[in-house]
């Protein structure tokens, strides 16, 4: 068997090819930077940043991401001796969470890293696997042709038939319309929640003068005159919109004193969320000056219907669709924390868009033409 081509290997054949064009090469020398070290520098940089604001919001990213592995491990683990085969269902479910999971590790990198414009770029694509997860969930046959989407061709057929041309909407609307009881406005006011800032993502992730200057100049609670562009990667307050952009929506297209009448509801966060004020769950104004409060917000609300308005998933009727039931067991801390963290999340997100905490929670961001303090 021949030995692989290392990366030993590749850089003794750069330096020959270099060495042809008339640029000889000593031994440990390269042509242009080294990536890895730039990298490895710009992590390490990134590590020493610190901001109180941003660690708050990466804190409660994490325990999003964290329930959802809760979520995952239980609809993947059957607790059964003996193997057996999954349904289309469960296929489906599985592996759309394991997905969520997937990319909003990668979302947690990228932010942490400074490369929030990427962050926010896979926030969308991610926030569509939710809703879809959302829409199997809901009406199950969908699982069976999700199942077939097993190529580019029936890949593209998918999206065409569920998804494109915002055809998932009416399927997110539905599930909320069963959550609030046949109250039609409460229904479309959370089925568009986050949805609406879509072409605000899209506009990032397309070719585009904002989209670029996104990735080179984000945004600071001050900026220094220190000699780093953005591109290399600059951890900043930025992502605190990529982390929230589930509650922003909630109030843009709110009216100031509105209620939502949902009393007929039994399920406790659905009561709370009935009992708060829109108007108390204003967006802060200084955070808007970022113009980049999209992100986290989006990714919560494509996550929101799988917490609030599914019920008891993987536990209850839906467990029926299963190959082998999942049972709830109190005594199991990964079952708790599904059942019980659906109130406990939908309870944090109203406390942080209390009015009250918003000077608390929310940063000062600085203009662009604003000089450093001395």
């Amino acid at each position: 068997m021949a030995d692989i081509f290392t990366a030993q290997r590749l850089q003794k054949f750069l330096r020959k090819k270099w060495k042809e064009a008339g640029c000889t090469l000593e031994r440990r020398q390269r042509m242009g930077i080294c990536t890895a070290q730039l990298t490895n520098h710009s992590a390490k940089r990134s590590r020493r940043l610190q901001d109180p604001h941003f660690d708050l919001w990466i804190a409660v990213y994490d325990e999003f991401v964290s329930w959802l592995v809760s979520l995952v491990t239980v609809a993947h683990w059957n607790n059964c001796k003996e193997p057996y085969e999954p349904t289309d269902y469960e296929k489906a479910i599985v592996l759309l969470l394991m997905r969520i999971v997937s990319d909003s590790l990668a979302i947690r990198h990228l932010m942490l890293l400074g490369f929030d414009a990427g962050a926010k770029t896979l926030v969308r694509s991610t926030t569509e696997h939710m809703e879809v997860m959302a829409a199997i969930l809901d009406d199950p046959t969908m699982g069976i042709e999700f199942c077939k989407s097993r190529d580019e061709i029936t890949a593209n057929k998918f999206w065409k038939a569920y998804l494109s041309k915002h055809k998932v909407r009416p399927r997110i609307k539905n599930i909320w319309l069963k959550f609030f009881r046949g109250e039609h406005d409460a229904a479309k006011f959370f089925a568009n929640w986050g949805s609406n800032d879509y072409p605000q993502l899209s506009a990032i992730a397309h070719p585009s003068f904002m989209g670029c200057v996104h990735a080179v100049i984000p945004a600071k609670a001050s900026y220094s005159d220190e000699k780093w562009l953005g591109m290399w990667g600059d951890k900043s307050l930025a992502s605190i919109g990529t982390v929230q952009t589930c509650l922003s929506p909630l109030i843009r297209r709110a009216k100031e004193n509105r209620m939502l009448s949902i009393s007929c509801v039994a399920d406790p966060s659905a009561q709370a969320i009935a009992a708060t004020p829109l108007k108390e769950l204003r967006f802060s104004s200084d955070l808007r000056r970022q113009g980049d409060r999209y992100a986290v917000q989006t990714y919560i609300s494509g996550l929101f219907p799988l917490i609030l308005a599914i019920g008891d998933f993987p536990f209850g009727k839906r467990t029926k669709l299963f190959g082998r039931p999942r049972r709830y067991s109190p005594a199991n801390e990964l079952h708790k924390h599904i059942k019980q963290g659906r109130t406990v999340l939908g309870s944090l997100v109203l406390s942080l868009n209390a009015e009250s905490n918003h000077p608390l929670i929310y940063p000062e961001v600085a203009s662009l033409g604003e000089k450093p303090p001395r």
